[in-house]
């Protein structure tokens, strides 16, 4: 098999390397692709492909992973060092997307210290995609992911350390978890792979709205789980089931229903196998009292926002606004909208359901998905491992993890989606990929020795792939299909540059009114403001004319009020000189700054 795998491998390789030679490597990817390659040839021909070396380096590893509590702390600990030291040429990131704005918005509501915001008297100004208006001001989203950056707002002064601290537990977690499946060695591996793909330079790293609480939702749910049917500390365990289902249902509660019914239907089976009174009283209980205050404390929080312990702020945005949720099966509310990007919004929501309307577009609009999901999670180098899939599906212990991995994939396969949506199935696809580690390095004779190097070799690609993607920023280097997205599909970094606008800004108190071209696109939305408005040094409004703007003018007559033409290339900010806006002529207006 090694041998036809290998001569198979060989085949697709090189005539891959020839198609993006041929597209002159216009990404990234495409340079992972041409490293795996170079790698691969160097194991096939290299007698002696680093023996002594790497011997060493899986001894001391083997040794290192069999400490319980330090292993997964030092992966956390090299996760946050190396993202630090590459702070230089690869910086903090500022949001871009509408969603990481209200996200970001509902962990200052929180650091501010409620839990929601009132509804200001000129709300129609700031109005904005995702953010509720009314009955209060507040994201739309389920508070999960706002915990992060509420955590690092509060200890740090940035929300983005909560991220990144969040990111490097997430790493830690997997290593921890896998142990129930794993040796330490092969459980210290997972969590580098994931230290290596996703904790260093993805979207979930170098953003606000990934998908990093929901993963850690559903690592601790698994890993718990496991646990608990060895009746390990069963009253830890039960509680931290209960609180990675707490973290499903507070960031992805469609996906994390998937998970949670495979599980459940395991844990009945479990339960009722025998002794079912010493499990009830010791695991079921506690974590049945757990999702309780869970329950209580989401109700406590809609009630808040909505006015309803059980009316979601999503359904109220929904309500308001009709945008035509990816979930096809649901319905279509027809609501107008007096904003162009709203309305191209509303259209691009219900462009993705088109993709379930014919056969023929949903399964050109799965490929796509598909490929986006396994370029972020898998990648050319960790789709070696995968081949073994058939394999690894065999073992009996791993397929209740596949399993329940799958039923994951499948549902958000049910809806236009993004990477961080199958989040919760992050576990199943980091124990495919290391179980498909063991099955290559197995074999005879020189089929074994191949499938050695390789394995070695991997992590090395993975490794150059991140190194590439940390110094195509100051190089300008393209690099959006490295690992996923830069921070969206359709929107490079700079497109929402506020914080350059802001820089440029006087000392003092401002009014910014914002000002798009009839082709402004949807997701590059500048209005976006914090918890306090009326107290935040900078105010960003929508410039809607007529009364309107006169009354916000007049209820900020103690700001400096600048015009902000996002659409302009670069940006212009201007003072703001009130009139009808067809007399405001960009080459007429005094003191023109122009962003860099």
């Amino acid at each position: 098999m090694y041998g036809t795998l290998a001569n198979s491998l060989e085949y697709v390789a090189v005539h891959l390397a020839a198609a993006v030679a041929a597209a002159g490597i216009s990404d990234l990817f495409g340079a992972e692709l041409v490293i795996l390659l170079a790698v691969y040839l160097a194991a096939r021909k290299c007698a002696n492909f680093g023996e002594q070396f790497f011997e060493r380096i899986e001894t001391l590893g083997t040794q290192f992973a069999g400490r319980t509590v330090a292993a997964p702390l030092a992966l956390a600990g090299a996760v946050i060092i190396v993202r630090l030291a590459i702070l230089p040429v690869h910086p903090i990131p500022h949001p871009i997307v509408v969603d990481e704005f209200s996200h970001l918005l509902l962990a200052d509501t929180l650091a501010h210290g409620r839990l929601t915001n009132p509804t200001h008297p000129l709300w129609r100004s700031f109005e904005t995609i995702h953010t509720l208006q009314r009955p209060s001001y507040n994201s739309m989203y389920f508070p999960g992911p706002a915990l992060l950056l509420l955590l690092g707002q509060i200890i740090w002064g940035q929300p983005w350390f909560g991220v990144l601290f969040g990111t490097a537990a997430l790493c830690a977690l997997v290593c921890w978890a896998l142990r129930a499946w794993f040796p330490p060695r092969w459980a210290l591996l997972g969590g580098i792979l994931t230290a290596l793909h996703i904790g260093i330079v993805s979207y979930w790293m170098d953003g606000y709205w990934g998908g990093t609480f929901a993963a850690i939702g559903g690592v601790l749910l698994l890993g718990a789980f496991a646990r608990v049917q060895k009746m390990k500390s069963p009253f830890r365990n039960s509680a931290l089931m209960a609180l990675g289902i707490g973290m499903l249902a507070n960031s992805r509660p469609y996906e994390g229903i998937a998970l949670c019914i495979p599980v459940g239907v395991r844990l009945a089976g479990w339960l009722f196998e025998n002794d079912p009174g010493q499990k009830l009283l010791r695991s079921i209980v506690p974590m049945a009292l757990c999702l309780a205050v869970m329950g209580a404390s989401m109700g406590i929080y809609f009630k808040a926002v909505t006015g309803g312990p059980a009316l979601l702020p999503y359904t109220v945005n929904e309500q308001q606004y009709g945008w035509p949720t990816t979930l096809p099966w649901t319905e279509v509310r027809n609501v107008s909208h007096d904003r162009p990007e709203f309305t191209d919004y509303f259209l691009y929501e219900l462009d993705q359901r088109s993709y379930f309307w014919t056969l023929t577009k949903f399964i050109g609009g799965t490929a796509i998905r598909l490929q986006n999901d396994w370029r972020f999670f898998v990648g050319p180098a960790l789709t070696l491992p995968l081949l073994f899939l058939p394999r690894i599906y065999r073992n009996h212990r791993l397929r209740f993890l596949l399993f329940a991995g799958a039923i994951v994939i499948f549902a958000a396969f049910s809806e236009s989606h993004f990477p961080h949506y199958i989040a919760p199935a992050l576990l199943p696809i980091v124990a495919a990929c290391v179980q498909g580690y063991r099955h290559l390095r197995q074999g005879h004779g020189e089929k074994q020795q191949l499938g050695l190097r390789l394995s070695r070799a991997i992590p090395l690609v993975v490794m150059a792939t991140v190194a590439l993607r940390v110094a195509a920023t100051p190089l300008h280097l393209p690099h959006h299909y490295l690992a996923g997205y830069a921070s969206w599909c359709c929107s490079d970094p700079g497109s929402v540059d506020r914080h350059a606008v802001e820089r440029v800004l006087p000392p003092g108190r401002h009014l910014l009114l914002v000002r798009y071209r009839p082709d402004h696109r949807w997701m590059n939305d500048w209005v976006h403001n914090g918890a306090d408005i009326d107290g935040a040094r900078v105010v960003w409004a929508r410039e809607l004319g007529g009364e309107t703007d006169a009354k916000l003018l007049a209820y900020f007559k103690d700001r400096q009020v600048w015009l902000v033409e996002p659409d302009a290339v670069p940006p212009r900010v201007t003072p703001y000189s009130s009139g009808p806006k067809e007399n405001l002529s960009a080459n007429k207006l005094p003191q023109r700054t122009e962003l860099p």
